[in-house]
């Protein structure tokens, strides 16, 4: 069972050229890649002092999960995922 989570309306037209042309099963970018943009990119984040990690997507993940009742099978296979 998977959830989709919609998204803002800028979010999607920034994707939008990324996915343009890809199959269903073709990923969009591999794990590390989007680790390392991310880690130079150094988002910043409104609310406090500091950027955007890759770890907060995993804390994010753990807390909608709660709220949406995920159970523990599809956050272990969403973790082993991202590995």
């Amino acid at each position: 069972m998977e959830y989709y989570v919609p998204l803002h309306l800028q979010v999607v037209q920034a994707l939008a050229p990324l996915v343009d042309g890809k199959t269903d099963d073709e990923l969009m970018f591999g794990y590390h890649s989007l680790w390392m943009w991310v880690k130079r990119e150094k988002i910043p984040l409104s609310r406090i002092a500091s950027h955007f990690y890759l770890g907060d997507l995993r804390k994010f993940a753990e807390q909608y999960g709660d709220i949406i009742q995920w159970d523990q099978s599809n956050r272990a296979n969403t973790r082993s995922r991202g590995r």
